[in-house]
């Protein structure tokens, strides 16, 4: 068992919210991170579909994030939204966490821990005793901005936290999504069907590696804009991740 996940069961404690200086856009520090795996053509999705929407609005604190999945496409209707970059980090979470196996609809708490989408009881309890909430584990992250670019700083990580793995690397990901989109079915298990879905992910990319000393990390405005399907992104948070598909350790969102 990786030492990691003995962090991720210690008490949950108090943090200060980090706080971002002013500018075009305004940010928020996120305590506790669900992605939800899903697909158009899965006829028992769209109750996993509807939960991302209570969790966005229900705990401003807390970050759901949707991806759409290929794996379904061969049924009769290919998912508008769905990437095949969607459906190999899906993958690779089964594969860290040991799962065997990928289906849907799938979250993911914070990196850490698997549940099957619709079940609000299993996933609501793991963000409420989000590890991301301990801050020997959290990582503060402050955000900087002026006309062009913003500029990501993290500290040096705490001695907890060094201690936890032998050789130390974490992922800062930049992810971009649309707030809501709505699709109207019309082939496939969901046929006849309009759906609305929440914090759709069209890209996610990584801005560069951390381990564990202070950094600062770069990028233009421009490149905080992408697409989903045919619509555009309008959301974007950051992630820092360990191993890259690990656990999450410091997490800001865009208001």
């Amino acid at each position: 068992m990786r030492k990691i996940s003995l962090l991720l069961v210690a008490a949950v404690m108090a943090y200060v919210p980090t706080v971002s200086a002013a500018g075009k856009y305004n940010f928020k520090q996120v305590d506790g991170v669900v992605e939800l795996f899903t697909s158009q053509g899965c006829s028992s999705c769209p109750p996993a579909d509807a939960y991302m929407g209570d969790v966005k609005r229900d705990n401003k604190n807390n970050l759901a994030l949707t991806y759409a999945v290929t794996i379904w496409d061969y049924l009769g209707w290919k998912d508008e939204f769905a990437t095949a970059k969607n459906t190999n980090r899906q993958r690779k979470y089964s594969h860290y966490l040991r799962l065997g196996n990928v289906y849907t609809p799938q979250s993911v708490v914070n990196g850490a821990t698997d549940a099957v989408g619709s079940d609000r009881a299993k996933i609501g309890k793991n963000l409420k005793n989000s590890h991301m909430k301990n801050k020997n584990i959290y990582v503060p992250m402050k955000i900087e901005q002026d006309d062009m670019k913003l500029k990501i700083m993290l500290p040096a990580a705490s001695a907890e936290l060094l201690a936890s793995r032998k050789n130390f690397d974490a992922t800062l990901w930049l992810v971009k999504y649309k707030s809501v989109a709505k699709v109207s079915i019309v082939a496939g298990e969901n046929a006849g069907r309009e759906i609305e879905y929440h914090n759709v992910v069209g890209d996610f990319a990584s801005l560069g590696m951390w381990e564990g000393k202070p950094q600062t990390f770069t990028i233009a405005h421009r490149d905080l804009e992408g697409m989903v399907g045919d619509l555009k992104t309008n959301k974007f948070a950051f992630l820092l991740q360990i191993d890259g598909v690990g656990p999450i350790i410091s997490a800001m969102k865009v208001n």
